[in-house]
């Protein structure tokens, strides 16, 4: 009978993953030739992979924007000078119901988007 947990316990390795498919999610671990793992937890790797994913949605739906406006504030109609200057406003905010639907999003001017606050 094994007397330390760790000698009880196998843990599946994760394969390495081929280029644009998600790593697998889960990592169950448990004891050898059990029908059900023990117990399982979200991978580190799914994690990252997750996480670069939604930035990278983000970027592109901010360019689309942009392009789309034409880095002319939609609240004054003046050009947005840089990008510090640039803010991507909700329409109908959040707190009101609003989305993150191209269709509910703007370009405006930083100082603009602060005037307006949740309107």
């Amino acid at each position: 009978m094994p007397s330390l947990w760790a000698e009880t316990v196998s843990w599946v390795k994760l394969d390495d993953k081929l280029p644009g498919q998600a790593p697998p999610k889960w990592i169950y671990f448990g004891c050898d030739g059990d029908a059900r793992p023990m117990a399982g937890i979200i991978s580190g790797a799914w994690m990252r992979w997750r996480r670069k994913q939604k930035r990278e949605r983000r970027k592109a739906k901010r360019q689309r924007v942009i392009v789309r406006d034409g880095m002319v504030c939609q609240l004054c109609g003046g050009n947005v000078e840089g990008r510090a200057d640039l803010h991507i406003d909700h329409i109908i905010p959040l707190v009101r119901g609003g989305s993150s639907e191209l269709s509910n999003l703007q370009v405006t001017h930083a100082a603009c988007n602060l005037l307006k606050g949740a309107q």
